[in-house]
């Protein structure tokens, strides 16, 4: 795929998240520099596909409460626990 084609209206979601989740320093400036910091706050409170270390680093460095970070609840958790034995 060629990265021009990639729309970042439509794609901003996943863009976010793999920036977050994998993203060197250089793709978390492009991040900020491209999506505002609500938008980003936005996807760290809602997305269920950073790992918990990720959505913890993210949520200290934004200021998202913990209890605020679908991710990081008890019932994600438990369910995550139960699917992935590993």
């Amino acid at each position: 795929m060629d990265p021009g084609a990639v729309d970042l209206s439509s794609h901003a979601v996943f863009l976010i998240e793999r920036i977050l989740e994998s993203g060197d320093e250089d793709a978390v400036r492009w991040l900020f520099a491209t999506y505002p910091r609500e938008r980003v706050v936005d996807v760290v409170r809602s997305t269920r596909r950073l790992s918990r270390r990720s959505a913890g680093f993210w949520a200290n460095v934004l200021d998202v409460p913990a209890k605020d970070v679908r991710c990081l609840s008890k019932s994600f958790q438990q369910t995550y626990r139960a699917i992935w034995t590993h």
